[in-house]
C-alpha cells in the first residue's frame, strides 16, 4: 500500500510539473498552480502568496494570488526554513482568505524566485486535518516548488 501511495504521489507531482512547464503566459502559470495543482494533488486550495509593503505594487488580477502583509512569510516559516507542514489547524485568513475556515492542514513552502522579488510562498490547503503532518517526507513538494521557482523566474525575467 505504501509503495502504491508513493507512486501515486510521484505521478501527481510529475503531472503538475508538466502542466506548469506547458503554460504559455505568466497568468497561465498562476492559473495552473492555483487551479490545476489543486485538482491534480487532490487538495482544496492552492495559492501563490506574495508580500508587499507598498500599496502601489501591482499584481496580475488573477484568482489564486494572495497579497500578504510585509513580514508574513518570515512569521510563517522563520528566517531559514523552506517549508512548514501543519495538521489539525484552522487556515490563516491572510493566506487562504475566505477559504481559511475550510483549511484543516497545510503545507507552506517559501518561494525563492530572485533577490529582486518580494518574499513569497505557495500554500497548499486541505480540509483533511491529517493530510499534511510535520513528520511527512517533503522531497516531492520541494521538487515541485523548485520547478515553480524556475518557471516564475523565467517568466518574470529577473536576476537570480
Amino acid at each position: 500500500l505504501t509503495a502504491r501511495t508513493n507512486q501515486q504521489s510521484l505521478s501527481r507531482i510529475h503531472e503538475c510539473v508538466l502542466a506548469v512547464l506547458a503554460a504559455k503566459s505568466f497568468e497561465q502559470v498562476i492559473h495552473t498552480v492555483t487551479n490545476d495543482f489543486a485538482v491534480l494533488l487532490d487538495l482544496d486550495v492552492v495559492l501563490l502568496c506574495v508580500e508587499t509593503n507598498d500599496g502601489k505594487m501591482r499584481f496580475p488580477d488573477t484568482r489564486g494570488l494572495a497579497v500578504l502583509p510585509a513580514g508574513k512569510v518570515e512569521r510563517c516559516l522563520g528566517i531559514e526554513n523552506r517549508l512548514a507542514l501543519r495538521s489539525d489547524i484552522t487556515g490563516d485568513k491572510h493566506i487562504f482568505g475566505s477559504g481559511a475556515l475550510l483549511v484543516r492542514s497545510e503545507a507552506l513552502v517559501r518561494l525563492r524566485i530572485s533577490s529582486a522579488t518580494p518574499p513569497a510562498l505557495i500554500a497548499f490547503g486541505s480540509r483533511d486535518p491529517l493530510r499534511f503532518d510535520p513528520g511527512q517526507s517533503t522531497e516531492l513538494v520541494e521538487f515541485l516548488t523548485s520547478v515553480l521557482e524556475n518557471v516564475i523566474n523565467t517568466w518574470l525575467n529577473v536576476p537570480r
